[in-house]
């Protein structure tokens, strides 16, 4: 953050301009569906799709991330993340709400990416989910976090390989409202969007319940440094 002096009463301790993250900062040409950097395209290749999702189509319709990964959205997620600074989750989840409207994401319901309960017993909160009512309050659409839960207890996924990842997230959600899902356009929600995983195993799962569709939102999209193409 900036650290100028705060001259008004805040419930988290950053400056307007710092908390502020519109327009966050976003790659020049992007896949439309998974939202990764890309390099280079095509002249007319108006939306284009990365390599790996050319490859392998993820069980999400698309990404619409706030920004990048980096700079003052990354320190403002760290704040809320592992600093517990709770208030930033709503505020910074109405500028993603913003982003969602912006993009004409249409959704039945609006879903965070849950956390196991021993999980969520030590962190005290789940920072999606309070990223999601806050989205979801913008788009005018209801939020139920307890649709979706989080059966097993996953490892971190920092420091895992793309492989690893996926293994590691197989079998890790459970749809606990199948019926009430069903014929659904669902947009799931997360903080941090890496190789997505978590959102693609979150996707399938919501999915064989019966969804019509799935989209999801992320405040931060972390790029590879390699090129995709």
């Amino acid at each position: 953050m900036c650290a100028a002096p705060l001259r008004h009463w805040t419930r988290a301790p950053v400056c307007p301009r710092c908390l502020d993250p519109i327009p966050a900062r976003l790659p020049k040409h992007s896949c439309r569906r998974c939202a990764q950097r890309i390099e280079s395209i095509a002249p007319d290749e108006s939306e284009p799709l990365c390599g790996a999702c050319l490859r392998e189509p993820p069980p999400f319709e698309r990404v619409v991330p706030l920004g990048a990964y980096e700079g003052g959205l990354r320190a403002l997620i760290h704040l809320l993340k592992y600093e517990r600074m709770r208030p930033l989750g709503a505020r910074l989840g109405r500028s993603l709400g913003k982003r969602v409207a912006a993009a004409g994401v249409e959704a039945d319901v609006v879903i965070p990416a849950p956390l196991h309960w021993r999980r969520r017993l030590s962190r005290e909160f789940n920072q999606a989910a309070l990223i999601a009512r806050g989205l979801a309050a913008v788009i005018d659409v209801p939020c139920r976090p307890s649709w979706v839960r989080r059966s097993k207890a996953t490892a971190a996924q920092a420091g895992l390989t793309d492989e690893e990842r996926q293994r590691n997230m197989r079998g890790a959600f459970r749809v606990a409202a199948r019926e009430k899902l069903r014929g659904k356009r669902v947009l799931l929600v997360d903080d941090v969007m890496t190789t997505g995983s978590t959102l693609a195993a979150c996707a399938r799962a919501v999915k064989r319940a019966g969804a019509e569709s799935v989209a999801a939102a992320v405040l931060a999209r972390a790029h590879r440094r390699r090129p995709v193409s």
